[in-house]
């Protein structure tokens, strides 16, 4: 269950372990892009964190980049007890997806342009149906469902069974097979979900395999 975002004082002299969270953030985006041009970490704008199924914290960051500084939106994931970390999303303040928005690999990839930093991957790759990214946008399925549904039970996610992701006219799309229950039945549904750069979400169908 999504829990609300809470602001983080990046003031506060306790804050290091903010800063390395920032600091792998643009790290990973560097390690991810095609570029010989690296940008560097220069200091935690502001940071909320969100609980998922872990903690989500939701910074904007400040880079060198070249001899300019420029500000940057990112989104790292942390396992529940800290044994890992996910980069999730990183895109300038003025918009622009990278792969990490959808969780999908470049190596061996045909890339596109889609922002002045970023190169992303065309076509459908399979996700990992973990992903946070992914989750999200399973539940995001689910409410429609349940929108439109004139049931008084409501639909529950039993699993997401496969998800496949790719960037389409800007947009992260997600392909899911998700197995819901209503009730005592269990149904297995198709839905295709938008997120576009803006951080809004849509969905475009859930239909009953």
């Amino acid at each position: 269950m999504l829990g609300g975002k809470k602001e983080v004082d990046v003031q506060d002299t306790n804050s290091l372990e903010i800063d390395e969270l920032a600091n792998f953030a643009v790290s990973e985006h560097n390690a991810r892009q095609n570029s010989l041009e690296k940008m560097n970490f220069s200091k935690v704008v502001s940071c909320h964190k969100q609980v998922v199924s872990g903690l989500m914290y939701h910074f904007v960051i400040e880079v060198e980049e070249g001899s300019q500084l420029k500000q940057y939106e990112a989104k790292v994931w942390v396992k529940p007890g800290g044994s890992s970390r996910k980069l999730e999303e990183f895109k300038s303040v003025d918009g622009g997806l990278t792969s990490a928005d959808t969780g999908v690999k470049t190596e061996g990839v045909p890339l596109t342009k889609v922002s002045q930093h970023s190169c992303v991957p065309v076509g459908k790759q399979i996700v990992p149906t973990e992903a946070p990214i992914v989750q999200e946008a399973a539940e995001h399925a689910i409410k429609m469902l349940q929108q439109g549904s004139n049931s008084l039970s409501s639909y529950e996610l039993r699993e997401i069974v496969s998800a496949e992701a790719q960037l389409k006219e800007g947009s992260a799309v997600f392909d899911l097979l998700l197995k819901t229950k209503r009730g005592s039945k269990e149904e297995n549904f198709k839905s295709e979900v938008h997120r576009a750069e803006d951080g809004s979400w849509s969905v475009k169908h859930a239909t009953l395999e």
